[in-house]
């Protein structure tokens, strides 16, 4: 499926999110977070996916909210549009935030605005050596939007979103991968293979197992240990009744790989 430049599809058990709006730097089209939120509601409930990649063709991988909407809009009618874009991105990383599957984004070149707090957002990422990222709301006199207020704090610690959310600095690769917003840095033609041999190890492995311990890492940043240790004890019986942990264990006794279904 195509909307204005995002394509929506699946390679086996990987859901695939792809922008493919190279002219305008894959700047986010105001259709695209529904969408998404539709696609990953499907993903959530067809057990033959069991991993999710996002990704984007062109130079950039994404330039952040598209600014050329309509100017002669009043300021009444500016702060609807605004908001309405903002509701439906937000439901949207919050799902991407909850899905019970795992997430892994390759990027690229530039990622600005709105659109670091996606790369946030997912559960592992991958970038190219060329890749950069800029909060860049300060610059055009903007405050946070897009919920990097909420996840960059949880990925590089307070003092690091302050710097980058107020100075509105390029953030290379490499302070990117120092900092814990993403996890490995990769030339740029390795990019795509990184990305997807993450996913199959993902996509191979026991997925409600992986959705369960997605949430309680998610989870504990807000929790207390008494809290988390209820959690994590309540995780496990449910995984406990699961035909991948009955394999995981057999396997471990026959020393021999586990062949997970996701179930």
């Amino acid at each position: 499926m195509q909307v204005h430049g995002l394509r929506l599809e699946t390679e086996g058990a990987i859901a695939r999110i792809v922008f493919d709006r190279p002219d305008r730097a894959n700047a986010i089209h105001p259709d695209w977070a529904l969408a998404i939120l539709q696609f990953l509601r499907k993903a959530e409930y067809d057990p033959a996916i069991r991993c999710v990649l996002i990704s984007a063709q062109g130079k950039h991988f994404q330039a952040g909210g598209d600014l050329a909407f309509d100017k002669s809009l009043s300021r009444v009618e500016t702060l609807a549009y605004t908001q309405d874009a903002m509701v439906a991105w937000n439901r949207m990383l919050i799902a991407i935030h909850d899905l019970a599957k795992p997430i892994v984004a390759a990027v690229q070149g530039g990622t600005v605005g709105a659109s670091v707090a996606l790369v946030a957002a997912c559960d592992m990422v991958v970038v190219a050596d060329d890749a950069f990222f800029i909060v860049a709301q300060s610059k055009i006199g903007a405050s946070l939007d897009g919920l990097p207020s909420y996840f960059l704090p949880r990925k590089v610690g307070l003092a690091k979103a302050m710097e980058w959310c107020l100075l509105g600095e390029r953030v290379p690769a490499l302070e990117a991968v120092r900092a814990g917003l993403v996890n490995r840095v990769v030339p740029r033609g390795e990019l795509e293979d990184a990305a997807m041999i993450w996913c199959h190890r993902l996509a191979e492995g026991a997925t409600t197992a992986i959705g369960l311990s997605k949430r309680l890492l998610n989870r504990s940043l807000g929790s207390n240990i008494h809290a988390q240790s209820a959690a994590e004890m309540e995780a496990y019986a449910a995984v406990v009744a699961t035909d991948d942990w009955k394999e995981g264990i057999q396997a471990f006794m026959e020393k021999r790989p586990a062949q997970f279904v996701g179930h």
